[in-house]
């Protein structure tokens, strides 16, 4: 697929094409399903490349993310994609440019089955965030929360398969300590300080605030829960 989008106020107006390669999609409750390389990425720190500029569907518009970048574009014109071949969208393999990740775990305290992952910007600028699953045949692991389908291990793309095992944060902690309160907070960050600094047990959901499934309250099954909105 390409995205074809257009700056407003410019005359007369210039058509900017993101290809595929640089597109992904991701699991957002907010619209901003998809996520680009910045056609302004030489005004990064870096030149950062990284995928930077969220696209909205339903608004039919763009935004890097970088306050300091400052791009911004609506669609071309009302489709969104134009698509020149019939095929699905594919899944990307990480590359790893993460400053801090936080592995979710099985219940055996060992096997990853998804991370979510942040990189730290100046102050004044927003800190990407994105989820990962990890795919244990290629021993791997690929943006989102869809397992990629039957990948090699070199393959930097691959179909879209199932989605990943999803369990709170903390599964293994939660089962070795059966007495201990468990508090719910948002983010992993505030879940690790509980722990280390306050003895006390924490965890969380995977894929950010307001994704709470009705299955992770199986594993707090019989467990005295309290839920603290903000920290």
């Amino acid at each position: 697929m390409t995205i074809e989008l257009k700056r407003p106020g410019v005359s007369p107006p210039e058509k900017i094409i993101i290809k595929d390669e640089d597109c992904k999609r991701i699991n957002s409750t907010t619209g901003w399903d998809i996520m680009c390389r910045c056609p302004m990425s030489e005004n990064h720190q870096n030149n950062d490349d990284n995928f930077s500029c969220a696209v909205n569907e339903r608004e039919k518009r763009a935004k890097c993310t970088i306050q300091a970048c400052g791009f911004a574009a609506i669609f071309w014109d009302e489709k969104l994609v134009h698509k020149t071949k019939k095929k699905e969208d594919k899944i990307l393999k990480s590359r790893g440019q993460h400053d801090i990740a936080w592995v979710y775990y099985d219940k055996d305290g060992v096997t990853p089955l998804t991370r979510a992952c942040r990189v730290y910007k100046p102050k004044g600028e927003k800190d990407p965030r994105w989820q990962e699953c990890y795919h244990p045949e290629t021993k791997s692991w690929w943006y989102g929360l869809r397992l990629p389908k039957d990948p090699k291990p070199d393959d930097l793309k691959a179909g879209p398969g199932g989605y990943a095992k999803l369990v709170i944060y903390n599964w293994k902690r939660i089962l070795d300590n059966p007495s201990k309160m468990v508090f719910i907070l948002e983010g992993e960050k505030a879940c690790d300080y509980f722990w280390t600094e306050l003895g006390l047990l924490a965890t969380t959901n995977p894929g950010g605030a307001g994704n709470w499934k009705k299955g992770f309250s199986k594993f707090l099954k019989d467990r005295i829960v309290a839920g603290i909105r903000f920290l």
